[in-house]
Formats: structure tokens, C-alpha cells, sequence
């Protein structure tokens, strides 16, 4: 073979391996295979699912009714902190031009 033939014959090679590379990339993106995710969020779901239904299942009875209105119990807290009102500087103006 001289050098002619042989090069038209590995421009042909890679003019086939290009073509078929391509081919396959757009077969690929045309029908690209469906994600996983979707899958591990349902399960995902239906495991929050579960746990929920359980717990409402073992706690039914058992323990009391949670009032939203009931009063805070630190709400009325006295103030016991020895140390609130003991900074000097309090009062003084820092900003010269006010």
C-alpha cells in the first residue's frame, strides 16, 4: 500500500468512528434513561408517610392535647440579673456630630 491509499483509508476510519459517535450521542439525549431521583423520592415519601401514620397510631390516647393558647410558664419571669443596669457608660453620646 503507499502512503495515499493508507491515508485515505484512516481518514475513512476516523470519518466512520465520528459518524457513529455522534449517532450514539444523539440516540443517547434523544432517549436518555430515566432518572433514579423520582424513584428516591417517593420512597422517600412514603417513608415519611409511614413513620407519620405510626406515630399518630402509637400515640393515640396516650399522650395529652397540646393547648397553642396555653401561657408560656417564663413569660412572667422576674428579672433577678444583678448585672443588667451596672454599665457607667450608658447614657453617654459617642457620635459628635448629633
Amino acid at each position: 500500500m503507499n502512503k495515499k491509499s493508507l491515508l485515505i483509508v484512516i481518514v475513512l476510519l476516523l470519518l466512520a468512528v465520528a459518524v457513529g459517535g455522534y449517532l450514539g450521542w444523539a440516540r443517547y439525549y434523544k432517549n436518555p434513561p430515566s432518572p433514579a431521583i423520582p424513584q428516591a423520592e417517593q420512597a422517600v415519601i412514603n417513608i415519611q408517610k409511614t413513620v407519620e401514620s405510626a406515630s399518630e397510631k402509637a400515640s393515640q390516647g396516650v399522650l395529652p392535647a397540646i393547648d397553642p393558647s396555653a401561657i408560656n410558664p417564663m413569660q412572667n419571669v422576674p428579672d433577678i440579673n444583678p448585672y443588667k443596669n451596672t454599665n457607667p457608660f450608658a447614657d453617654i453620646k459617642t457620635n459628635p456630630f448629633e
